[in-house]
């Protein structure tokens, strides 16, 4: 039997990430995760591309993501605002 039913669903993102400064020269950014019902930063990133280090204020500890895959999804972006000359994107 064939059923015919739609749903909608709204969906929002949890946290958005804004504030975004990049130094192409020194391949370098700082990043701010924002919750995105509360704006507030709940994550701070300064990220250097060519050391590839880290500095990480903050948590996304109670958030239902998965904090290593977003960080790796923001270099991603960085790297390629990087390559294409991006400095505020």
């Amino acid at each position: 039997m064939e059923e015919d039913w739609t749903s909608n669903a709204i969906i929002t993102p949890i946290v958005k990430y804004e504030y975004v400064r990049i130094d192409i020269h020194n391949k370098m950014a700082e990043v701010n995760v924002i919750d995105q019902k509360l704006q507030n930063i709940v994550m701070k990133l300064f990220i250097d591309i060519d050391k590839y280090e880290i500095k990480k204020t903050g948590s996304l500890e109670n958030y239902p993501l998965d904090e290593g895959e977003l960080i790796d999804s923001i270099i991603g972006n960085i790297k390629y605002f990087i390559k294409e000359g991006i400095s505020k994107p």
